[in-house]
């Protein structure tokens, strides 16, 4: 097994300073200077471990704070030099020299523990009553943000367990956003599976998958939901869909590298083994059901497609869902550029938050100029972020979910919601 340090001197070497990062950088559009693309990244964690620049002090938290690991500068690399994780990794380092913002520590707490986090999410739901309602979502005035319904109870808490019938059991991971907000997301996943007569199960331990505090530099904490989920799934041994790609992403790809830097040779090999168990739903019931012969072609409406960074760009899923989308019946109108980052990055967009918008602005430019009644993506991040745009923009434009959209037409939608 390679240490850390081997691993991270081989990735700086696939970086050879071509700066084909530079055009694809949503980031890097809007600031224009060398420290906030890919390449100078690297240079920059070069730096750091050679101790010629510091690793104290508000700018070199701003250089490499500025990511909003969207894996664009991966994707188009030539040698596939791995940003995301560069920019991971030096943020782990300056954590060594200075601590996280207090809201990152109490949010990082609360995801070690299920039952404090329902706490706190229903007393966040209680408080969002007071604010402005809106078709996708309400808008919270004092701090200027448009946030998705927050539910008193929690999907896994509302969901009863869900027996085993049928063949081709699958267990479902429900995502922090999914589980507490997009709920309609979770419900859509399960009507379908009941549909295709497809047994599945809801374990109630699942914490979250750890990616807030893995992009955050923060190990320990992504370590130990990490371990947690490995565990927890590893006995299940089933194919697990997850309709979060971020959330997918981190297990399939960041839980191996995380413990290839914590040099846990135990559970790298526990998390290469549990990585190939996660799939995206959509893609997942493409290839292993016969939901394309089950679709009704009654959905009489023009939609464009969003391709979230982490489903397209890190599992290439692109083609499945709109295969899919057109097997409802509707009208898939494609936007400009369907790749372009929509800007949220987690809390990217609470620490960046006017870089954020100025990158969401761009998407949905593309969006508007389509002229479709409806976006539809895979990723409920995604949703919340464009959802925010449209409603600054004063655009009534749905935004949907993939599988809502699909669920749509196979069979109404279960009106479960509390």
């Amino acid at each position: 097994m390679k240490n850390g340090n081997e691993f991270i001197r081989e990735e700086l070497e696939k970086c050879v300073k071509c700066g084909k990062c530079r055009w694809i950088c949503p980031v890097f559009e809007e600031e224009q200077r060398e420290p906030f693309v890919a390449r100078g990244h690297f240079s920059l964690l070069e730096e750091l471990r050679n101790q010629t620049i510091k690793p104290e002090g508000s700018r070199i938290k701003e250089l490499f704070g500025k990511c909003i690991l969207c894996t664009s500068c991966v994707e188009i690399c030539p040698n596939d030099a791995p940003t995301d994780t560069i920019v991971t990794l030096a943020r782990h380092m300056l954590l060594e020299h200075s601590s996280l913002p207090l809201y990152k520590k109490l949010f990082f707490w609360l995801l070690k523990d299920r039952k404090k986090l329902d706490l706190t999410v229903t007393a966040g739901a209680a408080v969002s009553v007071a604010a402005k309602q809106k078709k996708n979502g309400q808008e919270f005035p004092f701090i200027n943000r448009f946030f998705p319904k927050i539910y008193k109870k929690s999907l896994l808490q509302s969901l009863a367990d869900i027996p085993k019938k049928g063949e081709n059991n699958v267990v479902l991971f429900m995502s922090c956003l999914v589980n507490y907000s997009y709920q309609s997301v979770g419900y859509a996943l399960v009507d379908i599976l009941k549909k295709l007569n497809i047994g599945s199960t809801l374990p109630k331990k699942q914490l979250c998958c750890g990616a807030p505090a893995y992009f955050a530099g923060d190990f320990e904490t992504a370590a130990y939901l990490a371990r947690h989920n490995i565990d927890l799934f590893e006995k299940l041994n089933l194919p697990v869909l997850l309709p979060e790609p971020t959330c997918a992403s981190m297990i399939k790809y960041d839980y191996p590298k995380l413990f290839t830097f914590l040099e846990d040779e135990e559970y790298r090999k526990k998390a290469e083994k549990v990585s190939k168990l996660f799939y995206d739903p959509v893609f997942y019931l493409y290839h292993n059901s016969n939901l394309k012969k089950l679709m009704k072609n009654s959905i009489n409406t023009n939609v464009t497609y969003h391709d979230p960074c982490h489903l397209a760009k890190t599992q290439k899923v692109t083609a499945e869902p709109r295969e899919l989308i057109k097997k409802t019946g509707a009208d898939i109108i494609e936007m400009s550029d369907s790749l372009r980052c929509c800007g949220n990055g987690g809390t990217f967009s609470i620490d960046w938050r006017n870089l954020s918008l100025k990158i969401m602005d761009k998407k949905i430019e593309d969006i508007k100029n389509t002229g479709a009644a409806t976006v539809v993506t895979g990723c409920s991040a995604c949703m919340m972020q464009i959802s925010e745009g449209l409603y600054r923009k004063d655009q009534d434009i749905v935004v949907m979910h993939t599988l809502e959209l699909i669920n749509k037409a196979l069979m109404p939608f279960t009106p479960q919601q509390k």
